[in-house]
């Protein structure tokens, strides 16, 4: 069989940290009960993967690694 593992990440706009969390956990469920598996990132798992998809690979040491103003 030619299987490959495909992997989507979710990102949030909103500041309400609560909220956030009760979507991430809505969102869990909601694929589990599909059979996929996922799994809330950490903030320096999102950096990096934004730093190499975005910035080519460079790292940087700012807090804000893409922004729209």
């Amino acid at each position: 069989y030619n299987v490959v593992d495909t992997e989507y990440y979710i990102l949030f706009r909103d500041k309400d940290l609560e909220k956030i969390n009760k979507h991430i956990q809505q969102l869990i469920t909601g694929l589990a009960s599909t059979g996929l598996i996922s799994s809330k990132t950490s903030d320096d798992d999102l950096k990096f993967l934004l730093q190499n998809f975005l910035n080519g690979g460079k790292k940087n040491e700012f807090g804000t690694v893409v922004t729209n103003e």
